[in-house]
């Protein structure tokens, strides 16, 4: 056999090598540097076309002791994201959820995002992005839990970018399996877990409404393209945002007001 007829098998040899480190990564946990031109490059460039400024701490004593503490719940104990260094962030894939995760989350609700605002965590290891959203309907929630006089929640996600004060951005790759941003003004619904001990709430699935369709978070915060289905790609009850929502309230044992 002569050497032009070994140049297929070579070359299909490393394409079915590659395809199966790519679906590796997919089942691990991997670091930035391993796809620092796909996700370091890409996702950067992402976060930091609208990136928000630091905000300095609350001027109330008691407000402003409980920004430190949540700043200190998310220390990373890597390095300084403030020094412009190559920083190793974590990635972890998103775990098994079913499409509707009510039995899996503690708070379900549908409702409207106010404000996202980027903090860096106490020791500058971490940026998390805290969102506040103007609660609409509640699905589920714990025995013990109030919602606030104006009807607001916050939750927080590991990740994002923040102008610090002198305009350096600080910018963390990080993901933490939930993978997917909301904007400021979308209408979603939601599912929270509690971590921190319960002091904090975090995303593990969302789905933006609109036009009467259901759609997935993008990974940058625009709005969504991809509508939500059972299979991908084949748009079903599941897509339309009247029977979506219908599936959540019957799961959740709710009614709508009439």
């Amino acid at each position: 056999m002569s050497i032009k007829s070994f140049v297929p098998i070579i070359a299909a040899a490393v394409a079915l090598t590659s395809a199966g480190l790519t679906q590796l990564l997919g089942q691990t946990r991997f670091s930035i540097p391993l796809l620092a031109v796909q996700a370091a490059t890409t996702d950067t460039a992402k976060q930091q076309s609208n990136v928000a400024d630091e905000t300095p701490l609350p001027e109330d004593s008691k407000e402003r002791d409980a920004r430190l503490s949540k700043n200190a719940r998310y220390n990373g104990g890597g390095c300084d994201l403030t020094q412009g260094e190559d920083c190793f962030m974590e990635q972890y894939e998103p775990r098994g959820l079913p499409l509707i995760p009510l039995a899996e989350g503690a708070i379900a609700f549908m409702g409207r995002v106010s404000k996202i605002q980027p903090y860096l965590s106490a020791d500058r290891t971490h940026v998390y992005a805290e969102t506040t959203w103007k609660v609409d309907e509640l699905f589920k929630q714990p025995k013990d839990f109030k919602l606030s006089s104006d009807g607001m929640i916050i939750t927080d996600q590991i990740g994002g970018a923040v102008k610090l004060r002198s305009g350096r951005i600080a910018t963390d790759n990080t993901r933490n399996g939930f993978m997917g941003k909301p904007y400021v003004g979308g209408r979603y619904v939601v599912f929270l877990e509690m971590i921190h001990r319960g002091e904090d709430l975090t995303l593990i699935r969302a789905y933006e409404l609109r036009d009467g369709k259901v759609f997935k978070l993008t990974e940058d915060g625009t709005p969504g393209s991809v509508v939500l289905s059972n299979k991908p790609n084949q748009p079903d009850s599941l897509s339309s945002e009247e029977t979506f929502l219908q599936a959540v309230r019957s799961r959740s044992g709710r009614v709508a007001d009439p």
